[in-house]
C-alpha cells in the first residue's frame, strides 16, 4: 500500500542504499496538509534480524536493544493503519540515526520492521 503515488520513492530518495528492503513493504505518506509536502513516511514490512542488522549497517545506523517504551514517532497518527505495525519494545532492536536531511527511526522484533522516516524541507 503506498496511497501516494511517489511515496515509496519519495523514500527511498530520502534515505540512499539499496532498494532491497522496500520490496514487499507496506508504506504511507502522512500529509496532514495537501498544500504541502509529507510531513513523515511510515514504512512496514518483514525481515529477520539478520537482514535488519545488514540493511542498518548498510546506512551506517547503529543497532542497539530498543528502550522498555517506544518513542512517541513510533506512534501512528489518526487514520494511518499498516498491517503488521508493532513498535512495542520486548525483546525488540532500535536503529536510528540522520541519512542526508531526513531523521530515521526503525524497530526490528519478532520478523518485523517498523520504520519512520521524517524528511527536513527547505
Amino acid at each position: 500500500m503506498w496511497p501516494f503515488g511517489n511515496a515509496k520513492k519519495d523514500v527511498q530518495s530520502l534515505i540512499g542504499g539499496s532498494d532491497a528492503w522496500l520490496r514487499g513493504a507496506e508504506g504511507v505518506a502522512w500529509q496532514p496538509d495537501p498544500n504541502y509536502k509529507p510531513q513523515s513516511y511510515f514504512v512496514s514490512h518483514a525481515a529477520s534480524e539478520s537482514e535488519f542488522r545488514s540493511w542498518a549497517a548498510s546506512l551506517q545506523l547503529q543497532v542497539d536493544p530498543a528502550p522498555a517504551i517506544p518513542p512517541n514517532v513510533f506512534i501512528l497518527p489518526d487514520k494511518v493503519t499498516l498491517k503488521g505495525w508493532d513498535p512495542s519494545a520486548e525483546a525488540a532492536l532500535d536503529a536510528r540515526g540522520t541519512r542526508g536531511r531526513s531523521a530515521l527511526w526503525s524497530r526490528w522484533r519478532a520478523g518485523h520492521v517498523s520504520t519512520v522516516v521524517a524528511p527536513e524541507y527547505d
